[in-house]
C-alpha cells in the first residue's frame, strides 16, 4: 500500500534487504501512553467522571499541563532509540506544523529515511461516533481498574488522546493545512517520502483502508474492523 502511495520516483525501498519498520523492530513514542504513565493519579479522578463531554474536556486539560514533561520524556526515549540504530514511529493530529520540524531537528537525513502517512476519512461523523465509544470505554476500564488498586492498570485504561467529538472537525481543518504545507516542500517535511491511506467508514459494516496514488488513483482495498 505504502509502494502505491508513495510517489514513482521517491518510493520506500521495500526489498530483502531493507528492513521495514514494524512493531517488533522501532520504537513507538506515543505521547498518550506517556502522559497516562506520568498523571496517572490524574487520570483516576478522570475515571471518576460520568458526564463524556466532561471527560473530554478534563482530560484535555491533563494533557496541556503534562505535555512539556512527556515531551522531555520522548526526547530522552527517542535519543535511546537512535544509539541502539532501532526504526522510530510517532503519531500525530497533525494539526500544526510542528511534529515534522521536530522530527526534522532529532532525525537527520544521513541516518534515517522519513515517512509521513496521512490518514483521511470519508466520513467525519464515524471518526466522532468512535472517539466517543473509545472515550466511555476509558471511562469504565478505568473504573475497573481504579477498583483493583493496580496503577498499571489505571495506566492501561487510556486508550488515546484527549480530543472529544465536539472539536474532531476544528482538528481535521487545521490538520488538512498543515498536510497541504508539506506537500508544497515549503516547510518542514521537504525530503520524506509521503503516502495517502483513505479509510471509507460505515455503520454497521466493516471499514475499508485504501492507499491513494500521487494522481488521486486508489489501490487496493483492505478490510478492518473498528476498535470498540
Amino acid at each position: 500500500a505504502l509502494n502505491f502511495s508513495a510517489d514513482g520516483g521517491s518510493s520506500p525501498p521495500i526489498d530483502a534487504k531493507t528492513i521495514v519498520p514494524v512493531g517488533s523492530n522501532s520504537f513507538f513514542r506515543q505521547l498518550d501512553h506517556m502522559i497516562a504513565v506520568l498523571a496517572n493519579e490524574d487520570f483516576a479522578r478522570l475515571y471518576q467522571l460520568e458526564d463524556l463531554r466532561e471527560y473530554a474536556e478534563l482530560k484535555d486539560g491533563v494533557f496541556t499541563r503534562y505535555r512539556k514533561v512527556a515531551e522531555s520524556l520522548g526526547v530522552l526515549l527517542l535519543k535511546e532509540a537512535q544509539a541502539r540504530k532501532m526504526n522510530a514511529m510517532v503519531e500525530t493530529s497533525g494539526r500544526d506544523i510542528a511534529m515534522f520540524r521536530y522530527i526534522d531537528h532529532f532525525f537527520d537525513d544521513k541516518d534515517y529515511n522519513k515517512l509521513v502517512i496521512h490518514f483521511k476519512v470519508n466520513d467525519l461523523s464515524h471518526a466522532e461516533k468512535s472517539v466517543d465509544l473509545r472515550m466511555e470505554k476509558e471511562i469504565q476500564d478505568g473504573k475497573e481498574a481504579m477498583a483493583s488498586n493496580d496503577p498499571q492498570k489505571i495506566i492501561d485504561a487510556n486508550a488515546g488522546g484527549p480530543y472529544g467529538s465536539e472539536v474532531l472537525k476544528g482538528v481535521q481543518a487545521d490538520s488538512a493545512k498543515v498536510w497541504k504545507s508539506v506537500l508544497s516542500g515549503e516547510d518542514a517535511g521537504k525530503t520524506w517520502f509521503k503516502a495517502s491511506i483513505a479509510i471509507e467508514a460505515h455503520e454497521n459494516t466493516s471499514w475499508k483502508a485504501a492507499a491513494i496514488a500521487p494522481d488521486g488513483t486508489k489501490g487496493e482495498s483492505f478490510t478492518f474492523t473498528p476498535r470498540k
